[in-house]
């Protein structure tokens, strides 16, 4: 059970057109804060005290919403217990009860357990063949160096990012979330791939949940509406990354091309100028220069 003096609040995380505005029912019946942090200025809720998100990475929605996602102690301050949710998460119990069930007073971070994978092994094999999620050699890496630093790691139990329970102000979480979000900004943007590596890093256990998801007294997954991942970041296909390389290579190609006629051209001007330079000191040039006046002149009379 929280103590009494302990703040709290729900929030997510939601990036301009990546989906549409879940709303949270169960608001009206609780007295905790429903926070939404959003770059989307037009986005509007009962439920939902929207708040502005300016977007670190603009080109990579994706990674700058796991800044709030994993450190909410940059964030939230003010408030001592938060419940992260995603957007399509839809709670059946006040936060209020969720925290007095699920979270002791000497726990900092409570999450569920994966619902389907008992080993973060599985994750990086399941992850590596959708390229729509992360491109296979960004997890390839990942998994190759989790494997040589610590492979302890990738038979642990992965958790699963979507609902996660936090005194986010105490230092030990503080100090396995900021690794958290370093690993992610590294490796792939699947937090789930680096959340048991950064604890293990940081001598951080979180209190695992265990619920079968089809009956989840606290929460279930709602139907995502206006659904469109590559608002949040589109991944390149392979063919895309072939097709982009080889134009890369055709312009590295010409680019080398006009160099080598730039500096073909460069000498023959130098090589024109000191041959007029030649010229014009010459002693012919100077005994010639009479004749040179006649000639102009008479150019002029017949054009007249």
């Amino acid at each position: 059970m929280a103590a009494s003096a302990e703040r709290m609040c729900v929030y997510m995380v939601l990036t301009k057109g990546y989906e549409t505005l879940s709303s949270q029912p169960i608001a009206v019946d609780s007295d905790v804060d429903f926070i939404c942090f959003t770059d989307d200025h037009t986005l509007v809720s009962n439920t939902w005290d929207i708040r502005s998100l300016d977007l670190i990475l603009p080109s990579d929605p994706t990674r700058s919403m796991k800044f709030p996602k994993l450190c909410p102690h940059r964030y939230l301050d003010d408030y001592d217990i938060s419940l992260y949710i995603d957007n399509n998460t839809q709670l059946r119990q006040t936060p209020e009860e969720i925290v007095r069930q699920l979270l002791p007073p000497d726990t900092g971070f409570a999450a569920m357990f994966h619902e389907i994978r008992s080993r973060a092994r599985q994750e990086f094999e399941t992850v590596a063949q959708l390229p729509h999620l992360e491109m296979p050699w960004v997890v390839a890496e990942q998994l190759a160096h989790y494997q040589a630093d610590r492979p302890d790691v990738l038979d642990s139990r992965p958790i699963n990012g979507s609902f996660m329970l936090r005194r986010h102000n105490r230092k030990d979480v503080e100090r396995a979330m900021e690794r958290w979000l370093i690993h992610v900004l590294r490796y792939s943007r699947r937090d789930q791939l680096s959340a048991r590596m950064a604890f293990a890093e940081t001598d951080f256990e979180p209190l695992g949940l265990e619920f079968d998801p089809r009956d989840n007294p606290f929460a279930y997954k709602a139907p995502r509406r206006n659904f469109d991942r590559k608002i949040g970041g589109k991944l390149p296909t392979i063919a895309e990354l072939d097709h982009a390389t080889d134009e890369l290579a055709s312009t590295n190609i010409e680019v080398e091309r006009l160099t080598t006629e730039n500096r073909r051209l460069q000498q023959a001007t130098l090589d024109t100028n000191e041959r007029i330079e030649e010229l014009e000191t010459s002693t012919s040039w100077h005994i010639t220069a009479p004749l040179r006046v006649i000639a102009r002149r008479l150019r002029k009379l017949r054009q007249h």
